[in-house]
C-alpha cells in the first residue's frame, strides 16, 4: 500500500508540475509560445532514450539504486525547470526530466515480470493515473498560494521523499527491495 501511495504521490508531483511547464517556460524564460511548445515536444521524443537506459541501468546497478538515481536527477531537473530564467537551462531540464520520467516508468512497468497475475502492474498504473489526475490541481494550488520558488523546492524534495519511503517499504517477496549488492 505504501508503494502505491508513493507512486501516486510521485506522479502527482511530476505530472502536475509538467502540466505547468509551458506556462513557466514562457513566463520565466521569455521564450515564445511556439518555442516552448517545440522544446516540450522535442523533449518528449528525445526522452525515449530514458526508456532504453532504464532497464540497462537496472541490470547493471540494481533496480533500487538506478531508480534512486533517476528520481534524484528528475527532481533536480524539475527544480531547475521551475526556477530557471535561462532558456538553455530550461531546455536541458525539460529533456532530462522527461528522460528520467520514462526511465522510472519503464522500471515500474517491469513489475509485470515479477507479478505474472498483472495485479501489481494494474495497481501501479492506477496509482499513476490517480496522481496524473490530481497533479495539476495540487500544483496549481501551490503556484497560486506560494509561487514558483516554493513549487521548485516542493517538486525537488517530494519525489526524493517518495523514493525513500517506497524503498524502505518495498516487499522482498515482490523483488522490489534492495538486493544484497545494493545494500552492502
Amino acid at each position: 500500500m505504501v508503494l502505491l501511495l508513493g507512486i501516486a504521490f510521485l506522479w502527482t508531483v511530476t505530472r502536475g508540475a509538467w502540466s505547468y511547464a509551458s506556462v513557466l517556460g514562457r513566463q520565466h524564460t521569455g521564450m515564445s509560445h511556439s518555442a516552448v511548445s517545440a522544446v516540450l515536444a522535442i523533449s518528449s521524443v528525445v526522452a525515449l532514450a530514458g526508456a532504453a537506459v532504464g532497464p540497462v541501468a537496472a541490470r547493471s546497478f540494481g533496480r533500487m539504486r538506478s531508480m534512486a538515481v533517476f528520481v534524484t536527477a528528475q527532481a533536480l531537473a524539475m527544480a531547475v525547470l521551475v526556477l530557471t530564467h535561462d532558456p538553455v537551462l530550461f531546455i536541458v531540464a525539460a529533456v532530462l526530466w522527461h528522460a528520467c520520467q520514462l526511465a522510472v516508468l519503464v522500471q515500474m512497468l517491469a513489475a509485470a515480470l515479477i507479478d505474472p497475475t498483472g495485479r501489481l502492474v494494474a495497481s501501479l498504473s492506477g496509482a499513476g493515473a490517480l496522481g496524473t489526475g490530481i497533479g495539476p490541481l495540487a500544483v496549481g494550488a501551490v503556484l497560486d498560494a506560494a509561487g514558483a520558488d516554493v513549487l521548485g523546492t516542493v517538486v525537488a524534495s517530494l519525489p526524493l521523499l517518495r523514493m525513500t519511503v517506497a524503498g524502505t517499504a518495498a516487499s522482498p517477496e515482490m523483488g522490489l527491495a534492495p538486493s544484497s549488492t545494493e545494500t552492502g
